[in-house]
This record gives structure tokens, C-alpha cells and sequence, in this order.
């Protein structure tokens, strides 16, 4: 969440940050869903830099994540 604030405040750099701890800890605690949404996050964050690879991957992952829980 925290990342998502920053990135609707014009922050990206530091949203595609903390998206990408936040994503790393809740992969390493077994959390899916809140992986799922950081990773959502650090793709929007990523779109905002302009760095589109990175953001298509964070998506992908993203879209992965969900998909195996049955949230497509």
C-alpha cells in the first residue's frame, strides 16, 4: 500500500523500491496474493519510469500469481 501511495503521489523511483522489497518479503513468507499485488504495483511503477521491460515482467509475474490462485 505504502507503495502505492508514492506512486499516486509522483514518487516512482522510490514506489518500484519498496514494491520490490514488499514483493520479496511476502514471496519469502508464502503470502501469494499480497506478492501478486506488489508485483502489479511495481509494474505500474516501473510503466511510469518508462522502463517497459521490467514493467511487462512484473505484470507477467504478477498475472502468474493470480492466475494459480484463480484470480484471472
Amino acid at each position: 500500500i505504502h507503495a502505492e501511495l508514492l506512486l499516486a503521489k509522483g514518487n516512482a523511483e522510490k514506489a518500484v523500491s519498496m514494491a520490490q522489497n514488499a514483493a520479496q518479503i511476502f514471496h519469502d513468507e508464502g503470502a501469494r496474493f499480497e506478492e501478486a499485488v506488489s508485483l502489479r504495483t511495481l509494474g505500474h511503477a516501473c510503466r511510469a519510469l518508462g522502463q517497459a521491460e521490467q514493467s511487462a515482467s512484473a505484470y507477467k509475474h504478477a498475472r502468474e500469481l493470480f492466475a494459480a490462485m484463480g484470480n484471472d
